[in-house]
């Protein structure tokens, strides 16, 4: 409402039934059912869930207003319609005002009630596959535009299938019932972009992520995106959250949508209540907020992870707010509050990530191309790689060099195009591929067949035998246009060829592999034979390699410990003990063990006769039938990377085990303690950070 005063008190206006009721009134204006009246600070009514409008702007980058709000406006724009009424009064004057018009929506004063269909169009259900083809809904999140849904960095997780979350589901009200009202749309993943400075070792910090859908969400009454909350300061002690998940600790999933209003404390309470927390070691930070119920009895619950903490404004209570991302808690129901993400905290890392800003760039220039003007603002020529230059602007210095290559070679897997006329009222637009990436996520697998493009640094060794013929002996990784990184134990021969970007043997179908000869052999200084200590090689191709969708190099995975239960493992070995090795690539699923508890398995082995080091890293299957086998050596064990499921992460280089199939794990070369001897043989050159100037007309 806007600024007024009242009997010379300030206040804003506001409908009628809204303020406390006096002698006298100062009319504002009409709306469709009551009066708007001048009502002062002393007479504001409040509700859960609902804030005034005090200044709700951030200002970023010299005081112009955030996109996230543009944006905002856009979509507030879906939940009114603008009538034209007048007073009954004797010289009446035409008013146009913009009147809410989601009549399915109910007071926000709650309790875990069911809600009603349409009453939170942004909520969305993050789905995992099940063996029997339908979705288990695990997570929650908040639709914030046509492309991306907002939700906490913890849901990209395996389920206990071991499958990685694939779909969406918009606009729902029951997950299971048909007859509910609601005109839900599934829509597939297209990446799970997980916060850079979330890490899983580290606890729940920075736990955000951003779900990008394959395809434009179309708006209904049913589908709308959430505005984002940019002040950094709420107004409002109340809020609302919204899920799927459990009604009480342990108990059963809810199949119908549920509204919570919860408190918001100070900080303070919770980092008592979590001293000895070990998601938040470091304590509870700004990032994040203190919600929940002290007398108990309401909360959120498993499932509700990643769902919207929320509020309205008093004058359109169709638009809602996302204030936090549910995040964790104790137990469901307590009288100790959970810890939610606090959105405003990371409004540039969304922005620059959902709505493509490039503005960084462009301040980092004197020169800016104009293209044309809309009625808000001027329309620029971003460049092309605008994505790739605005990461090395923000690259930091002490970034390993490993991660940097990284990120270049993620680029065919996720490459774009923009597009734009230099004609008045053009813009930039960004030409979607088609997706590059396997669509199915299901890593976790029995020895089954990989797909094509699945594993493009998936490497072959062949050496010659005893009649000079030469034959594939081992695996290795494609880890940069030159060299690719195997076990030591597999060097039996200074006259190795490396093959890349083989599926099947005798099958040119997908084309013909890529055959490159070694030209330098360099195995880790500290490698014996006959142990597996150090059980590392690198070798230097004849060629530097093309990249293509079924030839690119992996990552190397840089953190001292995997924040992962499982690995998946690939290559051609044999599928039994003593068989002939497979004509064809295959993956298989592993569990990941401490070093401890894998210890156990190798005393007194000949192999490791002092013992298992922090070098190793131990994967295998407790059941039996998983297991690497004979002429997997060498090969990789690799986890998904967070920021692109389609991307490998390098954890292991498979080195020796007992049998094959066997209860017994497996034994691989940890690669983050070899990072440093990788970069100096790999990347000699760019070990130090390049900090050349940007430019671009």
């Amino acid at each position: 409402g806007e600024s007024c005063k009242h009997q010379g008190e300030s206040g804003i206006c506001r409908p009628y039934s809204k303020c406390k009721r006096g002698n006298r009134i100062t009319v504002c204006s009409y709306s469709a059912t009551e009066a708007i009246v001048c009502c002062p600070q002393s007479q504001l009514l409040d509700s859960a869930g609902t804030f005034q409008a005090t200044p709700l702007s951030s200002f970023n980058r010299g005081g112009n207003e955030r996109i996230s709000e543009k944006k905002c406006k856009e979509y507030k724009e879906l939940t009114t319609d603008s009538v034209a009424i007048s007073a009954l009064t004797l010289n009446p004057t035409l008013v146009k005002i913009d009147v809410p018009k989601c009549d399915m929506v109910v007071k926000l004063i709650v309790g875990g009630n069911v809600t009603k269909p349409g009453e939170f169009p942004h909520m969305a259900a993050i789905g995992w596959r099940r063996p029997n083809g339908d979705y288990s809904f695990d997570c929650g999140g908040s639709l914030i535009s046509e492309y991306y849904v907002l939700t906490a960095a913890h849901c990209y997780a395996e389920s206990e299938e071991g499958v990685l979350p694939s779909v969406v589901r918009l606009g729902d009200q029951s997950l299971l019932r048909q007859d509910d009202g609601a005109e839900p749309e599934d829509y597939g993943i297209q990446r799970f972009i997980v916060h850079p400075d979330f890490k899983w070792s580290a606890g729940k910090y920075n736990d955000l992520a951003l779900v990008e859908l394959s395809e434009r969400v179309v708006f209904t009454n049913f589908i709308r995106p959430a505005c984002l909350y940019t002040a950094d300061r709420l107004n409002v002690r109340t809020a609302i959250a919204t899920g799927f998940g459990l009604t009480e600790d342990f108990g059963t999933k809810s199949d119908e949508l549920r509204k919570v209003a919860l408190n918001i404390y100070e900080n303070d309470l919770c980092a008592d209540r979590y001293r000895s927390n070990r998601h938040i070691r470091q304590g509870i930070r700004s990032t994040q907020m203190c919600v929940g119920d002290l007398a108990g009895g309401k909360d959120t619950c498993q499932g509700d992870s990643g769902g919207p903490l929320q509020v309205t404004r008093e004058e359109n209570q169709c638009m809602f707010y996302i204030v936090g991302i549910t995040s964790f808690g104790q137990v469901c129901g307590s009288a100790t509050p959970a810890i939610y993400t606090k959105v405003s905290s990371y409004l540039d890392w969304i922005e620059s990530v959902v709505w493509d800003v490039c503005r960084p760039l462009l301040e980092q220039s004197r020169i800016v191309k104009i293209c044309g003007y809309t009625p808000q603002q001027a329309v620029v020529c971003c460049p092309v790689d605008y994505k790739q230059r605005l990461q090395q602007l923000l690259y930091n210095p002490s970034q390993r060099v490993s991660e940097r290559k990284c990120r270049e070679y993620q680029a065919p897997s996720s490459s774009g195009l923009l597009l734009g006329s230099l004609a008045v009222g053009s813009s930039v637009v960004k030409l979607k591929p088609r997706k590059q990436c396997p669509t199915d996520q299901n890593l976790i697998v029995g020895g089954k067949a990989a797909r094509y493009g699945e594993f493009p640094h998936m490497a072959r060794l062949a050496m010659p035998n005893d009649n000079g013929d030469m034959t594939f002996r081992c695996g290795g990784t494609l880890i940069s246009d030159r060299w690719v990184m195997t076990a030591a134990h597999c060097i039996e021969s200074q006259r190795i060829m490396v093959r890349l970007g083989e599926l099947k043997e005798v099958d040119d179908e997908f084309g013909e592999p890529v055959d490159e000869w070694v030209v330098e052999i360099v195995k880790h200084p500290n490698y014996k034979p006959r142990t597996v200590y150090n059980d590392i090689a690198l070798l230097k191709l004849a060629n530097p390699v093309s990249f293509s969708f079924r030839v690119r190099p992996a990552c190397l995975y840089t953190e001292p410990t995997v924040d992962r239960a499982k690995a998946v493992a690939i290559g051609f070995g044999s599928t039994e003990a003593y068989g002939d090795g497979s004509k064809e690539l295959l993956k298989v699923s592993l569990d990941l063990y401490t070093t401890p508890a894998c210890a156990q398995y190798f005393q007194r082995n000949r192999r490791v006769p002092q013992g298992l080091r922090t070098t190793h890293l131990c994967a295998g299957y407790a059941a039996g039938g998983r297991d690497t086998c004979t002429g997997d050596s060498g090969g990789p064990l690799q986890i998904s990377s967070s920021d692109e499921a389609c991307f490998a992460q390098i954890v292991g280089i498979t080195s020796f085990g007992i049998g094959c199939g066997s209860a017994t794990p497996g034994i691989y070369t940890r690669v983050s303690e070899y990072v440093d001897w990788i970069e100096e043989i790999v990347w000699p050159s760019e070990r130090l950070p390049l900090t050349e100037g940007l430019r671009f007309s």
